[in-house]
């Protein structure tokens, strides 16, 4: 009945070790879920190693878990045995909102010229460490667009990678872009022509005290 059957971890504002994802991939996959969005940057804390910028997964730029993440030889060892699994993996690194631990590492807004050649270099790895991934997944949301080419350059670079891209809904950016969406909360409003996600009231904690 649905072509997508999802599950999000938010690694960024919290740290599974590495051995307990593969084994809820491996739970998961026997409810036929296809689908693993792997939520991997936050205000928190970034969790993707960047071999460019080594300063992204410093202790010193995280407020929670400091110094957990996740190396790219662990990205494609997880992306491999989802694999075999028959789940595909969407990487998001959130971009240009739920940046603070990019500004606290990078000192300078992911909305600047300097920002934007840097985030091109971090997709380009992600997309290295996840060769399989038909979708990199860019979050878009939650935040004022102070550079209208940003969200639109960042789209293009990943069609130019190889990659289709995917965007919350809503978003202040132009979402009819990205190649898929996916509706958040019942904010999330149906956006024609494009695959939509919808992943309404689906947080297993949203309504716990220690969601946020």
């Amino acid at each position: 009945a649905f072509k997508l059957r999802g599950y999000m971890h938010d690694t960024g504002r919290s740290f599974i070790p590495f051995d307990q994802l593969k084994h809820q991939l491996l739970m998961l996959s026997r409810f036929k879920v296809n689908t693993f969005h792997w939520h991997l940057t936050e205000n928190q804390a970034w969790r993707f190693e960047v071999q460019s910028y080594p300063q992204l997964t410093s202790a010193q730029s995280m407020t929670r878990h400091a110094g957990e993440y996740y190396t790219q030889e662990q990205c494609r060892e997880l992306e491999a045995f989802a694999r075999r699994l028959g789940i595909i993996v969407i990487p998001e690194i959130d971009m240009p909102g739920h940046s603070q631990a990019f500004q606290r590492a990078m000192g300078h807004s992911m909305q600047s010229r300097q920002g934007l050649s840097e985030m091109k270099t971090v997709l380009a790895e992600v997309a290295g460490a996840f060769p399989l991934a038909p979708y990199i997944h860019i979050g878009a949301d939650e935040v004022g667009i102070t550079m209208p080419d940003f969200v639109p350059a960042m789209i293009d670079w990943l069609h130019t990678l190889g990659r289709k891209a995917v965007v919350w809904n809503p978003t202040k950016a132009d979402p009819r872009q990205a190649d898929m969406v996916q509706l958040w909360s019942t904010a999330g409003r149906l956006v024609s022509g494009r695959p939509n996600i919808d992943c309404r009231y689906n947080y297993l904690n949203h309504f716990d005290a220690f969601a946020d």
